[in-house]
Formats: structure tokens, C-alpha cells, sequence
């Protein structure tokens, strides 16, 4: 995504994906913390930093995410009745 640039600023679409993803998931569940480790691996496999950066970010975001919607956020559609 290097040519789809916005204003100057190159959109990071793996970090959009890993944030919708944790927003739509179900609290409860943790397939959301999945996703974020591996899809930090893939850019730290094809970046310059150290292994483990964006695995570390990604799962600080999905964990903090996930924390949040549990305790402050109550959505119906997933609650059973």
C-alpha cells in the first residue's frame, strides 16, 4: 500500500483491519489477540525493527480494546437473554 498515500501520510491497513476486528468481535472471545500477534509477526518479519515490535503494540491495542469493551461497553446483540 507504499503508492496509496493520503496527504503524505501511507495508511498502516494491517492496524485498521486489527482495530475493526477487536470493535466488531464479541468481548468475550479471543480470536481478536490472535489475529493482532500474527499479523504483528508479518510486519516485524518484513520491516527493520526487532522481532517483537509490532507484535508488542499490536497485542497492547487488542488486550486494552478488549479490556474496554468488557467493562464499559454493553452492545444487546451480544448479550444472550
Amino acid at each position: 500500500m507504499v503508492h496509496f498515500n493520503v496527504f503524505k501520510w501511507i495508511p498502516n491497513i494491517i492496524l485498521i483491519y486489527v482495530v475493526i476486528f477487536n470493535i466488531i468481535e464479541n468481548p468475550k472471545k479471543y480470536g481478536g489477540v490472535y489475529i493482532s500477534f500474527i499479523a504483528g509477526l508479518l510486519l516485524d518479519i518484513f520491516s527493520a525493527n526487532f522481532i517483537g515490535f509490532h507484535i508488542i503494540i499490536f497485542l497492547i491495542i487488542s488486550l486494552s480494546l478488549k479490556l474496554a469493551f468488557s467493562r464499559y461497553v454493553r452492545i444487546p446483540f451480544f448479550e444472550k437473554t
